[in-house]
Formats: C-alpha cells, structure tokens, sequence
C-alpha cells in the first residue's frame, strides 16, 4: 500500500530487519549466557545472507540439522520418547 513512500529506503529498512531479528534471535538463546547470544546472533546475520540474496528461506533452512530423536536434541534417551525407560520427571514419582 505504501511501497511508493518506503521504496527509496528498502535497502535500510531491509538492514533494520536483519539486525533487529538477528538480536531477537539472539536473545531467544539467552539461557546459554553473553556467548550463546552473540553465537546465536551472528548465526542469525549469517544465515539471512541467502534469505536477502534469494528471497527464500530454505537456502538458510539447509545447514540446520533435523533434531529427530531425544539423543540428538540433547534430551536424556528414554526421556520424553515414549519408551518409558525413563525417570518421567516429576509428576510421575509415586506412579505405577
């Protein structure tokens, strides 16, 4: 609607959004301390490099790895993957 009045700072506006979703990323990630957020946030200015140049995610989807089991994602195995052969946390002591 108004892309007549923002055309001539597209490429700001575009520099804006990457660093701003670059430090949100960032700061999502701040339970792993100052250098899982810069870590996280530099790895958000990295991948938005493909998105900018394409116009797509997937090139930037291509380098993470699928997590498709709880020893991948770092989850203790028989955890939460339906095994039971895990503790089940605490809302389950005391169950049988």
């Amino acid at each position: 609607m108004f892309e007549w009045f923002f055309a001539p700072y597209s490429s700001l506006l575009q520099g804006v959004e990457v660093l701003l979703s670059s430090a949100i990323f960032g700061l999502l990630h701040s339970y792993q301390g100052m250098n899982g957020i810069l870590r996280t946030a530099l790895i958000g200015l990295v991948l938005a490099v493909p998105f900018l140049l394409t116009g797509s995610i997937l090139p930037s989807m291509m380098p993470m790895p699928p997590s498709t089991s709880s020893s991948e994602s770092g989850l203790p195995t028989g955890c939460c993957d339906g095994s039971g052969s895990g503790s089940g946390g605490p809302y389950s002591a005391g169950l049988t």
